[in-house]
């Protein structure tokens, strides 16, 4: 199926990321352009987006937004622990409340997005 192809491109992909930590910076338009800032260790294709890590407040979204985020244990727009995620762009939504290429938006300690690794296969 379309979903099964999906699953093992993704796993494919996140294999090929580094150990390390990965970064993401970014103003957000709907939050008064302020800066939404991240950490995210990738270790041996675990991917965990760490604590401390800034997120879009929720205003005014549903009981959906709201539960996830009282999941994700987010306080005054910090995120209060570690969160192991599936994918690149499943942290960075978290982190901008709303569908993003992870790919794109995290960063490599100097500052290139980390599409360059999927782009050496």
């Amino acid at each position: 199926s379309i979903e099964t192809f999906d699953n093992a491109a993704g796993k494919r992909d996140i294999a090929l990321l580094t150990d390390g930590t990965y970064f993401l910076n970014r103003k957000v338009k709907r939050w008064d352009n302020k800066h939404v800032t991240g950490e995210m260790r990738v270790k041996d294709g675990t991917l965990t987006l760490l604590r401390g890590s800034t997120v879009c407040p929720i205003k005014g979204v549903g009981s959906f937004a709201d539960s996830l985020r009282k999941s994700l244990q987010v306080k005054d727009d910090i995120l209060q622990k570690d969160v192991e995620v599936s994918s690149p762009s499943a942290a960075a939504a978290i982190l901008l409340y709303g569908n993003a290429n992870g790919w794109s938006n995290w960063k490599t300690k100097d500052g290139k997005p980390i599409d360059i690794y999927r782009n050496k296969k």
